[in-house]
């Protein structure tokens, strides 16, 4: 085997090497829409009941409070969800509905703008066989510099 052939053999090992580190480093760095992404520390349902009422999340300065309803909050009802934002600039928001320990598919609701910060839609969650899951509550929230994601986790019993 010629020397030349290893070496580029070689360089073409260093090369797919250095794309797939580079890829994996940009899927951190790459913006949603062209804007960075900020993840906001998950509110947990220790730190806060969804079942028993609204909760909130600092943001940037500002907050965002979540609530859900009917309550307690079941699978395979249809869900109200409303959402008050404070002192931060959004352009679209959304909610993304996602289990923590298991995947449970592409659960997104887009809401609707009522104006003055408020945000509502409607959602369900799919059942799960094993009972009792932790969700998630991921409202994706897109303004004019960036896109904030504010997690919120919740217990929801088994049919």
């Amino acid at each position: 085997m010629p020397r030349s052939f290893i070496w580029l053999f070689g360089l073409l090992i260093v090369l797919m090497l250095g794309g797939l580190l580079g890829a994996w480093w940009l899927r951190e760095q790459v913006p949603v829409h062209g804007k960075p992404l900020v993840e906001v520390e998950p509110v947990t349902a220790e730190a806060c009941d969804l079942h028993r009422g609204p909760c909130r999340s600092a943001v940037d300065g500002g907050s965002v409070t979540l609530t859900l309803a009917p309550r307690p909050i079941r699978a395979l009802q249809p869900l109200d969800i409303d959402v008050q934002v404070e002192g931060v600039p959004v352009q679209a928001a959304a909610v993304s509905f996602s289990g923590v320990d298991m995947y449970m598919g592409h659960n997104r609701v887009r809401l609707q703008s009522l104006g003055a910060g408020r945000y509502v839609g409607e959602g369900t969650l799919p059942v799960c066989v094993t009972g009792r899951m932790t969700w998630s509550a991921e409202l994706i929230l897109e303004g004019p510099d960036a896109v904030r994601v504010v997690p919120f986790h919740f217990d929801v019993e088994g049919r």
